[in-house]
């Protein structure tokens, strides 16, 4: 198994879904598409489309809060490779996994993240503004 790390965006929502293990206990997975752009030269981007399945259930809560499309994630998990069918039907395949030794981070502040931030900014500024002016009736030369 080979380890893999992407950065890119989410097409859509996060899928959740649920499946049943031996035992008979259900269990759910998020899957996600991830859009990755990189860039060719001259202006140009090529974007790769990842699928994603995350078992780890602290991330599948996490995607059913904040994986909405368009989000920027940093995602980090297991890349595994294998063989499907037989002579001419036979292909070369690669999923990407997120178990439990896997990360997925937000890069996209949410709206009110976003909103508290722009709120911050401006009353420093305010703050600046009029610090600036009270000092320079104080400094003496």
């Amino acid at each position: 198994m080979n380890r893999f790390s992407l950065t890119g965006n989410l097409g859509q929502d996060a899928r959740i879904q649920s499946g049943r293990r031996g035992d008979g206990s259900e269990y759910e997975f998020a899957l996600l598409n991830v859009a990755v752009s990189t860039p060719q030269g001259r202006g140009e981007t090529r974007t790769d489309w990842f699928s994603i399945a995350v078992f780890n259930p602290r991330l599948v809560d996490l995607m059913k809060s904040y994986g909405h499309k368009g989000k920027k994630l940093l995602i980090e998990g297991d890349m595994v490779r294998y063989t499907e069918g037989e002579g001419d039907q036979r292909r070369d395949l690669t999923k990407f996994r997120c178990g439990f030794n896997a990360r997925i981070e937000l890069l996209s502040p949410s709206g009110e993240a976003r909103a508290h931030a722009r709120t911050e900014d401006t009353a420093t500024r305010e703050y600046a503004a009029t610090t600036e002016q009270d000092m320079d009736d104080e400094i003496p030369f």
